[in-house]
């Protein structure tokens, strides 16, 4: 039994067949802190939240407990902003723990292969450390580790009749991920610092949507903005009010941006031939891109640029929680039966 595991910034999704089925679990990956104060205990004992006390402070996650904490003013925070496993952070770093147990299964037999992504920026002084944390998460379960971009994960997911060549653009809530792909080798790999968030958070300030918790500290206001944006059944084409055209303006800053570090990036790279002498496929996919308008913005943003590589067309997919999950067990299922090709040739 071979798995997939999609770490992400907002939820923990693992996905693998057994027998003819294919089974799957998910959990969010978002926590709060709260103060420790019997209105809070009590408010989360009410609602059957998982929560912890530590040091003077109340640790909860899963759906009630993040519910109570934003009824008491108080936001939550992500275990892995931009994609970065939090090394100096010990509280996320056992979520994480707790988030892996509770989504991936015993593996059948030890050894098994786990493709993980979401972990966009295994980089640094500490990419040692960072990779052996989720390795022992999951050798304890019997697996052995194999990490790769949400790029590559989407164009497996996304690139079949394409022969798996092509560009993808993973769009996430706190980063994005391009990748540049041939024959379902990952040739280029970039990541862009700017997510979904950034929007909220841009609209929020300039529609002066705040919150105050119940220690009478201010915060913006991202989860009412988020849910707006997501329930947006209008089009960034065109505004109606100024509430409106904040948004229209946020998203075109925000794709400005990932469209000029793009082609910064993109500048700089050596080009495989066979890639650059044709026209590939861009495939777009993401939650922030579920709203009408968006994908002519950014066509309009990227066919502007003088990029070494051309795109035949746009497509933007319907987002799909799962869609990274399902990238990662095609790789992980292509690769244990290379694995096992190879051991019945050695025999």
């Amino acid at each position: 039994m071979t798995i997939a595991v999609d770490l992400g910034t907002t939820g923990i999704r693992c996905l693998w067949q057994q027998g003819a089925e294919l089974r799957g679990k998910q959990f969010s990956t978002l926590y709060a802190m709260l103060p420790e104060e019997q209105v809070t205990i009590k408010l989360l004992d009410k609602s059957h939240a998982k929560y912890a006390i530590c040091e003077g402070q109340v640790i909860t996650w899963g759906e009630a407990g993040l519910e109570v904490a934003h009824q008491l003013g108080y936001q939550a925070q992500f275990v892995l902003p931009e994609g970065k496993l939090p090394y100096t952070n010990p509280v996320a770093r056992q979520l994480i723990s707790v988030f892996v147990d509770a989504v991936v299964p015993v593996a059948s037999k030890a050894g098994r292969l786990c493709t993980l992504t979401g972990i966009s920026r295994l980089q640094g002084k500490n990419v040692g450390r960072e990779q052996s944390f989720i390795s022992q998460l999951l050798q304890i379960k019997g697996y052995e580790l194999e990490i790769i971009s949400p790029g590559l994960a989407l164009g497996l997911a996304e690139l079949g009749d394409h022969s798996l060549t092509g560009a993808t653009l993973s769009l996430g809530t706190t980063h994005a991920v391009f990748s540049l792909m041939l024959h379902g080798r990952e040739l280029i790999t970039i990541h862009l610092k700017r997510g979904a968030n950034w929007i909220d958070e841009q609209i929020a300030m300039a529609t002066d949507s705040y919150r105050w918790n119940t220690q009478g500290a201010r915060h913006l206001d991202i989860v009412s903005m988020k849910n707006w944006r997501e329930d947006y059944g209008r089009s960034l084409l065109q505004a109606n009010n100024e509430r409106e055209q904040h948004l229209i303006d946020r998203y075109r800053d925000y794709l400005r941006t990932i469209v000029n570090r793009l082609t910064e990036d993109l500048k700089g790279q050596r080009i495989d031939p066979r890639v650059q002498r044709e026209s590939i496929p861009l495939v777009i996919s993401g939650g922030v891109a579920n709203i009408k308008g968006f994908l002519p913005l950014l066509e309009n943003l990227l066919t502007k640029q003088r990029l070494p590589i051309r795109f035949e067309q746009f497509r933007l997919v319907s987002y799909n929680p799962w869609t990274l999950a399902r990238g990662c067990l095609i790789h992980a299922e292509l690769n244990s039966a290379v694995s096992n090709m190879g051991q019945s040739h050695a025999a």
